[in-house]
């Protein structure tokens, strides 16, 4: 086998090696320290041991000082040597180095580096060496070389090899082939010594010009083992055979790696091959080899070498028969494992309590223990026997020889012996080694008639014990009341318990919630009870399970409120309360008594200063949503986590499965955002609730893409998925999609009900394709799909569809249709566009004997809201209190937000006042109802009132002040909210903040909050880009508006944004862009609306497009819209500002509705724009008549009659403006500098800079008359600083 790198250096220099051979010092050898010493030179070497011996040992000793000049080298030598402990040597050394006129040279080095090695001090050996290299003390290449060796025998491979290229790099010393050796055996001693570093070694040694020898070759072989490179260590190996410098070291290091590689051939057949060449192991090298034959199983082989040292005259020790024999035992080899144990008694060894283990342990067998032990009868003492008890029981408990154990045991007790004896026990009692058995072998049979369900043979065999004088352990007492407990026997369990204290055994915390939890589980509520007092006189902890259990087994029974009281009179016993039990009463008061009850005792736990964990708050936003009041439990959610704690995948799932039955799409798919930053990934459950809400909001585009999302992320659908899936899809159309996922299904041998079969039939056929439905329908009938009845989950699924239509009519053809149904129906009409059927569908089931409940009327009050009916929302009040409901929290709360869409603030505030109970909606709903009544002022009294708040309460109050025109103050509410940081703001306080910024003009202030939005990741929604469009229009940034218009989807725009960008456009003069959108909306199939023809109009208006107005105009009119005052207001002012005055005033003579002031404004404009002041005069009468408090119309009439000369008459409107007590508002502008607006009038003084700014005005006027040509820098700074 060739080695490649070190074979092409020996072969380099075999012929120099041969001419010229250098005998080198073996590594073994030891530096000669021993040098002659004159008397008086080894007196005072005597004297100064003695001195550092004595004690107590000062530096400043006299003798010592008086001595100190004497010192040289030899003598230090000597005295370091005649140390027997290191850390005199090390004082000693540390004295003299500091002595002076002495300096230590390199053979006193090496004698404390060579003593620090022995003595493993390798933080004192590292600082000699720092030591000898700035001493730059001259060494010799051999001096070198044994401190080298030194460092390596300690472990100190890398200070061996820095102090070698540090000493040679300052020209200490010249290295030789034998420094190199010793640097090469230092290297060898790590176990992590890397193999470059070896050849990096020889590769510097062969452009040296040394030659490779046996110690070169030895320390490389040793790496090379080291680092599992067999075949480099072979080649190395096979070079030191060939020349002939093989002896016993080398051959152990590659016989001991062979073993390690588990290479046993190889190692074996190297041994065969030393013996040829009459090469002895030594005995530990073959102790180790027989030990890894052992260890790989190869025990044939082990014992060849065993057989090879017993002719080699090697007597073995009691470790090696004692490897031997362990092996013999793991292969189940009886018959040579007792073999070989005579043979150590019959050579006189002792055998000791290991072997004996080994052969007691490593059979179980009743027979096989029976020879053992006749075997080592003689040698066993008592823990043996307690051995040979137990490797018997483990093996009948091995075999489920179950009551063979126990049989045993009575054997050893005495009893039974009718039934015969067990050969064992009979030896052992002849020999007089029968003892009773210990604790652990009495548990090991207890706990296995336990576990074979035989606890009363473990209550027989403990009582026995009892009366055979032993005492029964901790461990078997709570092995049989487990048991017990597991068989519900509780009584039982506690008069063991009595037993236990009669015994003298304290039960652990253990036997006494065994106990608590078999009487949790039978719901034992007054036993539990008196368990824990018995806890706290041993000052045990119950554990929480059991008292969780307890508390959902008394929910289970309809005791919800026991379960609480419960709690309480766990901590009247001085235990804690623990979250977990009180999030399992509050599960159980939301099933027993409704989800208000679950959340008062949530709210009342808090209050008393208990944290609630992530369940807690999982169960009542699971609760929350499916009771449609998600907004509540966005609110639990964001409390969640603004309090650290990380929401669950099951609690994101509950938000946007509510999300997504209430309509809110885009708050559910904000959640998904939410999710990824929690770094949790959606599972399929989220996908379902997210693909089902996509498909009922009208996205079946979006919900397959979701779908392949899904399936992108190894998250595979499973049946529920893929209906909703295809139900969706139907319910949007989509037919021929559905029917290909519904063909997936089959493939993946999915079951799809009935409801999936009727939803492709009915969107078959509601698109025209008969054939296909009708296929669907007979397949349906074949398979047994067609539903013979109905039940709670089809109506779920036709829910699903949003088909409120289809399951109106499935329910009418019922002959007893169930009251949930209808509730799903009135609940999807009050959602839809027709919320007055939901008032019908009601009216006709109270014919036919249908009792509303409390998930019936909010639904209805909502829809009474949406239909601003108040004769239908009062009779609904009034059943409402005839029926018993009227405290009801959801139903109150709806009640409040319908006075609120009344605008009766008195009735809603008067009801707010009565409820017994209020919770975070119900003041969000008072709140709202003012905000929509115009009161800001109580509105915001509500608000400061209020002690928790969330989005809804600042959205509500920053929109009611929108709403009342004080933008100014919305802002300030906004900048509050998020100074607070305990909400975030969503969609709807957005859009009002926008609001509130394109009214005042702010446009650093909307960008402000444009960037907000998208650092917290709200979602881009059309109504917010809607939002932003409008705010950069009329804040002037066009650019900025048209930006966010571009950025948005076509798909997913819809009429609201075209009107927004439209209107935009056309108020910055950009009239023929404008136009050009309107023609781009219709070719993206986006119907225009009234709003929409209004902003063509007024860009028609601005532009002066006379033709394209009118066009406009009739189209409205075709399209079958019915014309608002608005629009004919801006007909008539485009007519008016083209100067067709005279059209104008037919216009509004001839319309169908009565002229507003705004036309006639409009119109009046016109009129003394192009000098018909005639008709300017009348018109300016009839706008005085319309709007006598107007201080606008007077002053336009005076302005005609000024430019007439008219001026008695146009003092006369002065006048009448006076008696009318009219005043005229002065007109303002508005400023934004810096995110601040500042307000100005004409003349205004009251600006804090008011002087700078008219200088500044003063100076911009001279700079407008004057041509200026030098640098105005200077000058306008010194205005403006």
């Amino acid at each position: 086998m060739a080695f490649s790198r070190i074979g092409l250096l020996c072969h380099r220099f075999s012929r120099q090696q041969q001419q010229q051979r250098q005998h080198h010092r073996p590594f073994t050898s030891k530096l000669d320290n021993t040098r002659f010493l004159h008397p008086n030179q080894s007196k005072l070497a005597h004297n100064l041991i003695a001195i550092f011996t004595r004690q107590p040992f000062s530096p400043e000793d006299p003798e010592l000082l008086r001595l100190a000049p004497e010192l040289n080298t030899k003598v230090v030598e000597t005295v370091l040597n005649g140390f027997k402990r290191w850390g005199l040597a090390y004082l000693f050394f540390n004295w003299a180095s500091k002595q002076e006129g002495y300096r230590n040279d390199m053979y006193a080095y090496n004698a404390m580096a060579s003593i620090l090695s022995r003595a493993r001090q390798n933080a004192s050996l590292k600082a000699l060496v720092g030591d000898v290299l700035s001493s730059r003390c001259l060494m010799s290449p051999g001096a070198l070389g044994y401190f080298v060796r030194c460092l390596g025998n300690a472990g100190l491979v890398e200070e061996a090899s820095s102090v070698f290229d540090r000493v040679r790099e300052m020209g200490l010393c010249v290295p030789n082939a034998y420094t190199y050796n010793c640097l090469l055996e230092a290297i060898s001693k790590s176990k992590s010594s890397s193999v470059e570093l070896v050849e990096a070694r020889l590769q510097e040694m062969r452009d040296c010009g040394f030659h490779f020898d046996k110690f070169t070759l030895t320390p490389v072989l040793q790496v090379y083992c080291n680092n599992g490179k067999s075949e480099r260590a072979l080649s190395v190996f096979n070079e030191i055979l060939s020349r002939d410098w093989l002896d016993e070291h080398i051959s152990t290091i590659l016989v001991v790696s062979f073993c390690k590689w588990g290479q046993v051939d190889k190692a074996f057949e190297l041994i065969e091959m030393l013996e040829e060449r009459h090469i002895r192991l030594n005995y530990k090298t073959y102790c180790v080899l027989i030990h890894g034959f052992v260890k790989e199983s190869r025990i044939d082989k082990a014992f060849q070498l065993f057989e090879k040292m017993r002719r080699m005259g090697m007597n073995a020790d009691i470790a090696l028969y004692d490897v031997l024999i362990g092996g013999l035992c793991k292969h189940k080899d009886l018959e040579m494992a007792l073999s070989l144990y005579l043979e150590i008694k019959r050579s006189g060894i002792p055998p000791d309590r290991g072997i004996l283990g080994k052969l007691l342990c490593s059979f179980s067998e009743e027979s096989e223990l029976s020879r053992i032990t006749k075997v080592i009868i003689g040698d066993i003492d008592t823990k043996s026997v307690m051995l040979l008890y137990k490797s018997l029981l483990e093996g009948f408990i091995r075999n489920d020889l179950v009551h063979e154990a126990y049989s045993f045991i009575q054997n050893l007790m005495g009893n039974h012996e009718s039934d015969g004896m067990s050969e064992i026990v009979k030896l052992l009692k002849d020999q007089n080694k029968a003892i009773l058995p210990d604790s652990d072998s009495l548990s090991i049979v207890i706990d296995c008639l336990v576990k074979a369900n035989k606890v009363n043979m473990a209550v027989t065999l403990l009582h026995d014990i009892v009366q055979n004088g032993l005492i029964p352990s901790l461990m078997m007492y709570n092995n049989i009341i487990e048991g017990m407990c597991k068989e519900g026997r509780s009584e039982e369990s506690l008069k063991l318990l009595a037993e236990m204290k009669d015994a003298g055994v304290e039960p652990s915390q253990y036997t006494l919630n065994c106990i608590y939890g078999c009487l949790a589980e039978r719901c034992d509520f007054a036993g539990a009870l008196d368990l824990l007092k018995k806890m706290r006189f041993y000052g045990f902890e119950p554990w929480i399970k059991h008292t969780t259990c307890l508390v959902k087994k008394l929910c289970e029974n309809g005791k919800a409120v026991n379960a609480c009281k419960y709690i309480d009179d766990v901590a009247g016993e001085g235990f804690l309360r623990h979250m977990v039990s009180y999030t399992a009463a509050i599960e159980g008061l939301i099933r027993n008594e409704g989800v208000d009850r679950g959340l008062e005792l949530f709210r009342d736990t808090c209050a008393n200063g208990h944290c609630p964990d992530v369940i807690a708050y999982h169960v009542l936003i699971k609760a929350l949503c499916k009771a449609c009041r998600t907004t509540e439990a966005d609110n639990l959610f964001n409390e969640m986590v603004s309090k650290g704690l990380k929401p669950s995948v099951a609690t994101y799932n509950s938000m946007i499965d509510g999300w997504c039955k209430e309509g809110e799409i885009d708050r559910g798919l904000s959640c998904i955002v939410r999710m990824y930053e929690d770094e949790k990934n959606p599972d399929v459950i989220t996908y379902t609730s997210l693909i089902h809400g996509l498909c009922a909001s009208r996205r079946p585009s979006e919900a397959i893409s979701r779908w392949n999302e899904m399936k992108g992320k190894d998250c595979y659908p499973n049946r529920i998925t893929f209906m909703a899936l295809i139900q969706g899809l139907c319910n949007c159309g989509w037919s021929s999609e559905a029917l290909v996922y519904f063909r997936e299904m089959e493939e993946k041998e999915m079951e799809p009900d009935s409801a999936v079969y009727l939803s492709l039939v009915s969107s078959f056929l509601s698109s025209e394709n008969i054939s296909a439905g009708f296929g669907i329908f007979r397949e349906m009938v074949h398979k047994g799909r067609f539903p013979v009845s109905v039940d709670r989950n089809y109506l779920l699924a036709v829910d699903a569809t949003s088909d409120v239509n289809y399951a109106y009519r499935f329910l009418s053809k019922l002959s007893h249709p169930p009251d949930y149904g209808w509730n799903f129906v009135i609940r999807g009409f009050s959602n839809s566009r027709n919320p007055e059927k939901s008032i019908r569908v009601y009216i006709q089931i109270l014919r036919s004997g249908f009792s509303p409940d409390h998930m019936t009327y909010p639904f209805l009050l909502k829809s009474s809201s949406r239909l601003s009916n108040r004769e239908i929302g009062w009779s609904l009040h009034c059943s409402v209190v005839k029926i018993g409901l009227e405290w009801d929290l959801f139903i109150c709360n709806t009640l409040i937000h319908m006075y609120g869409s009344f605008r009766d603030k008195a009735s809603a505030r008067k009801l707010f006042d009565e409820m017994p109970y209020k919770n975070l909606v119900t003041w969000n709903s008072i709140l709202d109802a003012y905000a929509k009544c115009g009161d800001v002022v109580s509105a915001r009294l509500v608000f400061d009132e209020m002690t928790t708040r969330d989005v809804v309460s600042w959205s509500s109050m920053i929109d009611g002040y929108v709403k009342s025109g004080e933008y100014n103050e919305a802002l300030e509410i906004f900048d509050q909210m998020m100074r607070m940081g305990s909400s975030k703001a969503n969609e709807v306080t957005m859009v009002s903040v926008l609001c509130a910024c394109a009214h005042l003009g702010a446009l650093n202030r909307g960008k402000v909050v444009h960037r907000y939005i998208l650092d917290v990741h709200l979602p881009l929604t059309v109504i917010l880009q809607t939002s932003l469009i409008d705010m950069y229009a009329k804040c002037g940034s066009i650019g900025e508006a048209w930006g966010v218009f571009c950025g948005a989807s076509v798909k997913e725009t819809d009429a609201l944004m075209w009107n927004a960008m439209i209107g935009g456009l056309a108020s910055h003069g950009f009239i023929r862009e404008s136009l050009q959108l309107f023609h781009k909306m219709q070719e993206s199939k986006i119907d225009p609306d009234e709003i929409t023809f209004l902003c063509l109009l007024a860009a028609c208006s601005h532009g002066g497009l006379v033709k394209e107005a009118w066009h406009f105009f009739t189209s409205l009119m075709e399209s079958g819209a019915e014309p608002k005052s608005e629009h004919y207001a801006c007909m008539v002012d485009v007519l008016s500002r083209a100067g067709l005055v005279k059209d104008a005033h037919d216009f509004i003579s001839e319309m169908p509705i009565k002229p507003t002031g705004s036309m006639l404004g409009a119109l009046h404009n016109g009129c003394i724009n192009y000098g018909n002041l005639e008709l300017a005069e009348t018109v300016g009468k009839k706008l005085i008549e319309l709007q006598p408090h107007n201080d606008g119309r007077y002053v336009g009439l005076a302005n005609v009659y000024a430019i007439n000369k008219q001026f008695g008459a146009a003092r006369s409107m002065r006048e009448a403006m006076e008696k009318k007590g009219v005043k005229k508002i002065a007109g303002h502008s508005i400023i934004e500098l810096n995110g601040t607006s500042h307000r100005f009038i004409a003349h205004d003084k009251t600006h804090f800079h008011s002087d700078k700014i008219y200088a500044v005005l003063q100076l911009i006027g001279t700079w407008m008359n004057f041509d200026v040509d030098y640098d105005d820098s200077e000058d306008c700074h010194c205005f403006c600083s």
